[in-house]
């Protein structure tokens, strides 16, 4: 007979604390939150729209929420100055997408699935 468990350990579950290096300093990432979670799925759809030229006051509303949720010290202005390449990453890397440091991380083809190359 299995024992079950009469206390869920939330504490442990705690993502370790993550930082991002912007104007000399470095700023502390927030664990995303169920909100942001739902933003993040926005964001996919404002991040579609972009790649073809419609960003919407709405879509960058979304984007400075999710990106001020996750690092309250950076000032929405530089938010609006940083070049897209550092904003691209900035963005996968609060929401979990890729870490970093793994960037040259290779992935058999076999994994990825046809549909996804």
């Amino acid at each position: 007979m299995s024992q079950s468990t009469n206390i869920l350990n939330l504490d442990v579950m705690m993502p370790e604390p993550r930082k991002v290096v912007w104007g000399g300093r470095e700023h502390d990432v927030l664990p995303m939150t169920l909100e942001q979670f739902a933003y993040s799925m926005r964001l996919q759809a404002a991040l579609h729209r972009a790649q073809f030229g419609e960003v919407s006051e709405e879509d960058l509303s979304v984007i400075y929420k999710i990106l001020h949720a996750a690092i309250p010290t950076i000032p929405q202005e530089d938010f609006s100055r940083m070049p897209m390449p550092a904003l691209t990453e900035l963005l996968t890397f609060i929401t979990g997408g890729v870490e970093s440091e793994d960037e040259d991380e290779e992935y058999p083809e076999d994994e990825l699935g046809e549909d996804l190359m």
